[in-house]
């Protein structure tokens, strides 16, 4: 039998490691290991499911699909996109975020919007701020629903990109 500080010997630094290569954030991959070493010590291994290895691996995998739904719900959310002067403007609203990092996200990623080629960003405001389906907006802009659907994979590759860990939920 594998005793749980044999375990926590053997693969802490692994699951660190892999965790890190998953979410690019190494304090955020330390808080997620010592969860996941907390799971671990609150359960029994059962040798049939099995080795050791596996077993630790599957934990890890859950905790950081865990990490990215958790991520998901404090991603910004986007409420309107005119403000009362006419200009673009956008009511960001985190689950974690103060006023200051809601207005730095609510920057980068305007600027990141507006780097976008301009049918990208026609097809982008029509489909995530308008909330116009893909066949909508080729009919409106005279497009093919294959190139609105390859635009706004394109735009969310672009901004994606340009965000680099701003996670900005583009569904």
């Amino acid at each position: 039998m594998t005793t749980f500080n044999e375990i926590y010997e053997q693969y802490y630094n692994s699951v660190v490691i892999h965790v890190n290569s998953q979410i690019h954030d190494q304090c955020t991959a330390e808080e997620i290991a010592q969860d996941i070493f907390i799971r671990i010590s609150k359960t029994e291994y059962d040798e049939t499911i099995g080795s050791v290895k596996t077993w630790v691996f599957s934990i890890v995998k859950n905790a950081v699909i865990d990490h990215w739904r958790k991520k998901r719900q404090q991603t910004v959310n986007v409420d309107g996109y005119v403000n009362e002067d006419g200009s673009a403007g956008f009511d960001f609203i985190s689950n974690d975020a103060d006023p200051t990092e809601a207005k730095e996200m609510e920057d980068q990623i305007m600027t990141a919007i507006g780097d976008l080629t301009e049918s990208q960003q026609r097809v982008v405001t029509m489909f995530y701020f308008e909330n116009r389906k893909q066949d909508e907006i080729a009919d409106l802009l005279g497009f093919s629903v294959v190139n609105v659907k390859v635009t706004l994979l394109r735009a969310k590759t672009a901004l994606k990109e340009a965000l680099n860990g701003v996670y900005l939920q583009l569904g």
